[in-house]
């Protein structure tokens, strides 16, 4: 929404909204997040390693009681997933409009090429990172309804969803490295961080070995 904003209404944009109103948000977002995983401390369980006394610990989707396990997965599905992803979508089908009007009206390609890619790259990203792991949760969960501990389906339900866990954290990692890549601005002020720090390291050297 916020790139909507700024695409879309600029001035006003930069007008009403300063900083601390981004900070506010990502707060209450934090505060959000933290209390709706809280249960997560309640669900998972442990058990004892085939032949030791030695305690595993187990994420919540392969314990607890299943059923609680299973609506509260499905609350984060909604919550985690499809709220924030339809926000998404909704806010760059918006941006797009705004893209092409401009498009038209200054007949100049090259300014909307790469908000366009940025677009896609973002729903993309999210879609694959995200999309697997939600989707593979549940059924891991459904699975644990449906048939026994050493079941195959079973088995395959597991190792299908400890593939898709990684993914979930892909959308962290390679967002700011691909804002950093497409991203003039940001990219040159970080250099330009990198360079101050590195020529006060080495002023500071020259100095103490002076």
């Amino acid at each position: 929404m916020d790139r909507y904003l700024l695409i879309a209404h600029p001035i006003k944009s930069a007008q009403i909204f300063k900083k601390w109103h981004a900070v506010l948000i990502c707060l209450i977002v934090w505060v959000i997040v933290t209390l709706e995983l809280l249960p997560m401390f309640f669900l998972i369980t442990t058990e004892n390693l085939t032949n030791s006394t030695d305690l595993k610990c187990l994420d919540y989707a392969s314990s607890g009681n299943v059923h609680a396990t299973f609506i509260f997965s499905m609350t984060l599905t909604f919550t985690g997933l499809l709220l924030p992803f339809g926000i998404l979508v909704f806010s760059y089908i918006l941006v797009i409009r705004v893209l092409k009007d401009m498009q038209q009206r200054f007949q100049n390609a090259d300014k909307v090429g790469k908000p366009l890619t940025l677009i896609l790259f973002a729903m993309v990203l999210f879609s694959i990172s995200l999309l697997p792991y939600h989707v593979m949760r549940n059924v891991r969960i459904g699975a644990r309804m449906l048939f026994d501990q050493n079941s195959c389906p079973l088995i395959i339900c597991r190792s299908l969803y400890n593939i898709t866990r990684p993914l979930s954290s892909l959308n962290s990692c390679l967002n700011p490295v691909f804002y950093f890549l497409v991203g003039d601005s940001f990219r040159d002020k970080l250099l330009s961080w990198f360079k101050i720090k590195t020529n006060h390291k080495q002023n500071s050297e020259s100095t103490t070995s002076g």
